[in-house]
């Protein structure tokens, strides 16, 4: 009997030491090699982007290093960042120098004027003028379309720039993307945040195969994902579902005040000041881009009895009376974007400017597919600059409001939906301005420093830049307009160009005939919808969008191509 227990407690004591062996084995064979690798990921340098949102792959250089004159440049390198600009700036900062970086998309960038006629070249003749014993550099590296998620890709590069100050300026770019984030998860989220603080594991999840495997939540860092997916959705008018469906919608704003204060983060780290600051937006006169309704049956039809209503007395210039109706229509649909945007400009009418006001913004903000930085986003700024010392709020869009008060900011400081005009430009240069001089990085300098603007002449005798006499310009607008279904102003602004014989003869054949069309078109699908309003002709919106889409065939290149991907074959 003892012997045989003795062998017995034998064979389990070896049986414990091989499991303990076997485990062992197991841990050397799968994770020696993967810490092997972790190890030489990061020593080789391989960058890959710690989102804790979505995915990416290898992060490319956006700026390369160029040899002139024996002396050492960064030049920009990726076609987002407006490589066409040919941007280059010294490697290695020079002595009583002041630079200031520029991030954000293309309203920072300033299209779609040339680069002497945006707010950062107006900025660096400023600060220069203001601070005449220092070297003032302002270099503008935003990019074309960019949400603050891949401004944070450039940022992170632009870091060992030697910079004294950020301008980041961002928020009207993401709803663009195609993408579904992980929501639902919340017991598994402290795995996937450790998971995500390994260099392989990202790389994995941004690779071709991590792309494969997870095609919803992983995007490439080398350009911007789903290009015919946006302009469809666009020229369709598709409510996207980052912004109906709750869950994606907050995570939206989670991930946009994620991406904003990791950036500040990395700049408090190394005591570098921020200027930060959401898009400001054109309130006044562009519409939302899709409005959704959220009541059904019996409420519907009683909340398009309002609507019209207050339509009609606004077309027949009975403010009061559209007000009135106005607001009976978002009491009982308060998702509506239009009915919103049509309540802000009834108060405008009576001279209610504060109203007015905040119910363009409630417009831009229930826009089923926004492509304007919302109130949100705004919201994200302060609570990230109470947290953070090193943070100055530009606060742009109380800026323009201030510029254009009591009025409201419309087509007197946007080109378009965000972008600024040339006084918009200027706006945002002496904002941002006084923004710096506030960090007090600059130094002391004779008096107080004032911002200033010498406006460029091109020639001998020539006029300084004007907005309205750039035709090329503007006809690039029109196209922009149709693809947002602003059919107002496509409508005012062909008209302003094909009637201006200084502006018409400007234009190239092509272009006279792209709007030659246009007018009657546009014309007529405004007048068709105000015929309906008033009760005069039959709902025009089915003919109309079998127009509109037949017309796009012929004006939007590629067109068929992401129809047949996204919806419908077209007809």
């Amino acid at each position: 009997m003892n012997g045989a227990g003795s062998g017995s407690g034998v064979s389990k004591m070896s049986g414990k030491k091989r499991l303990l062996f076997l485990m062992i084995i197991l841990l050397v064979v799968v994770l020696g090699p993967l810490c092997i690798l972790e190890i030489g990921l990061r020593v080789s340098g391989f960058k890959v982007p710690e989102d804790p949102f979505l995915s990416f792959g290898s992060v490319p250089d956006f700026f390369v290093k160029r040899e002139v004159d024996g002396k050492l440049y960064y030049q920009v390198a990726h076609r987002d960042v407006y490589s066409e600009r040919l941007t280059s700036f010294p490697a290695e900062k020079g002595p009583n120098t002041f630079r200031v970086i520029c991030l954000g998309a293309s309203a920072s960038a300033g299209w779609p004027h040339q680069g002497d006629e945006i707010y950062s070249a107006y900025l660096q003749q400023a600060l220069q003028r203001a601070f005449p014993d220092r070297r003032i550099e302002v270099l503008n590296l935003s990019a074309h379309a960019y949400a603050a998620y891949r401004v944070r890709l450039i940022f992170e590069e632009t870091l060992e720039f030697q910079p004294d100050a950020f301008v980041i300026w961002s928020g009207n770019n993401e709803f663009l993307e195609r993408r579904v984030y992980r929501t639902g998860y919340a017991w598994a989220e402290p795995v996937f945040a450790l998971a995500n603080k390994s260099l392989l594991y990202r790389g994995f999840r941004g690779s071709r195969v991590g792309r494969w495997l997870f095609p919803e939540n992983t995007l490439s860092a080398h350009e911007r994902g789903h290009h015919l997916f946006t302009m469809w959705s666009k020229l369709e008018q598709v409510a996207v579902a980052l912004r109906m469906d709750p869950a994606q919608f907050d995570a939206v704003k989670r991930h946009f005040e994620s991406s904003m204060e990791s950036m500040v983060e990395q700049a408090e780290a190394r005591n570098i000041p921020v200027i930060l600051t959401a898009d400001p937006t054109n309130l006044r006169e562009w519409h939302p881009a899709v409005s959704c309704n959220s009541v059904t049956g019996a409420k519907l039809e009683q909340w398009q009895s309002h609507y019209h209503e207050g339509r009609r007395e606004l077309m027949a210039g009975r403010h009061a009376q559209a007000v009135t109706a106005l607001e009976a229509s978002v009491a009982l649909d308060p998702q509506y974007a239009e009915g919103y945007f049509y309540l802000g400009r009834a108060f405008e009418a009576v001279k209610q400017f504060d109203r007015a006001y905040s119910y363009y913004r409630l417009a831009r903000d229930y826009d089923c597919n926004p492509f304007r930085s919302i109130s949100a986003f705004e919201e994200s700024v302060r609570r990230i600059a109470e947290r953070h010392a090193n943070v100055t709020v530009g606060g742009l869009g109380d800026a323009f409001y201030r510029a254009t008060a009591p009025a409201i900011p419309g087509f007197d400081l946007f080109v378009d939906h965000v972008h600024p005009t040339k006084p918009g430009n200027l706006v945002a240069a002496e904002t941002v301005f006084n923004a710096l001089v506030k960090t007090g990085r600059l130094g002391a300098t004779a008096g107080v420093p004032r911002f200033t603007h010498v406006p460029k002449i091109a020639e001998p005798g020539g006029k300084p830049y004007d907005d309205w006499e750039d035709a090329a310009m503007q006809a690039l607008l029109v196209r922009f307009y149709m693809s947002q279904h602003q059919s107002e102003s496509i409508v005012h602004r062909s008209r302003f160009l094909l009637e201006r014989p200084a502006l018409r003869a400007q234009l190239t054949p092509k272009d006279i005939e792209f709007l030659e069309k246009a007018v009657p078109m546009f014309t007529e699908i405004v007048q068709s919808e105000e015929r309906w309003i008033r009760g005069e002709a039959p709902d025009p919106r089915e003919p109309n969008k079998a127009k509109l889409l037949e017309f796009y065939k012929t004006t939007f290149e590629g067109y068929e191509e992401y129809k047949q991907k996204y919806g419908k074959p077209a007809s």
